[in-house]
């Protein structure tokens, strides 16, 4: 399973294409990267935040190297920090929804491991489980969009299913619309993910300064 020549097929440039490079969504996964410095820059020593724009910054590299050379050892190293940090912020929302129920804690690691193991022998189902932890995560932050009033919530959470459509859409007719493949949506897709994650995670620390505030109101 880890050959190095092993050329993954579900990106649209591979499907057609004999090379072993995508240079252009390599260049354009370099804004993911770009987002968690900014992020981790701004974290304002909450470390929840920085720990989920650190996982943002090695989903930019390891989503560059992967697009540079498409060895599944890059797509381990691409896909291992977008569970960890899709998982650490329904862990971190999920603990304030439920009161640090300790369940929540059992749930988030054997639905890590369980996505882990999938990214390496079950492509399709390591699928399934990421998106399926997206669309928990956009429903419980929804809570707080109307509870807090922020709009950075509503904003990523559309624009985080924007990007999930619209990649489902353009791999899935790539396979019957040839010319696809000369269409850089993908990079549009790192871009809008990218963006809409930024959006997500500020949007947690903005609930955390929120409740930090009326606690401190309250003492």
């Amino acid at each position: 399973m880890l050959d190095s020549d092993y050329i993954p097929k579900h990106f649209c440039e591979s499907h057609y294409s004999q090379s072993s490079s995508e240079p252009i969504n390599a260049l354009s996964s370099l804004i993911i990267l770009f987002y968690g410095i900014y992020g981790l820059i701004n974290a304002k020593q909450n470390k929840v935040i920085a720990t989920l724009y650190s996982y943002l910054c090695l989903i930019g590299i390891g989503s560059t190297l992967y697009h540079y050379n498409l060895s599944i050892q890059n797509q381990l190293l691409d896909e291992f920090p977008m569970t960890l940090c899709i998982m650490n912020g329904l862990q971190h929302i999920l603990s304030k929804y439920y009161n640090n129920n300790p369940l929540v804690y059992i749930y988030v690691c054997t639905f890590i491991l369980i996505s882990l193991i999938a990214s390496v022998f079950y492509e399709f189902v390591f699928h399934v489980f990421f998106g399926f932890a997206v669309i928990q995560l956009l429903y419980y932050m929804s809570y707080y969009m109307s509870y807090y009033k922020t709009n950075r919530v509503k904003y990523g959470s559309y624009m985080m299913l924007f990007s999930l459509i619209l990649w489902l859409v353009y791999e899935n007719m790539c396979k019957y619309i040839q010319y696809l493949q000369y269409i850089p949506i993908h990079s549009v897709w790192h871009i809008c993910v990218a963006h809409a994650t930024y959006l997500l995670i500020e949007s947690i620390k903005e609930i955390d300064e929120t409740e930090q505030m009326s606690q401190t109101k309250n003492n």
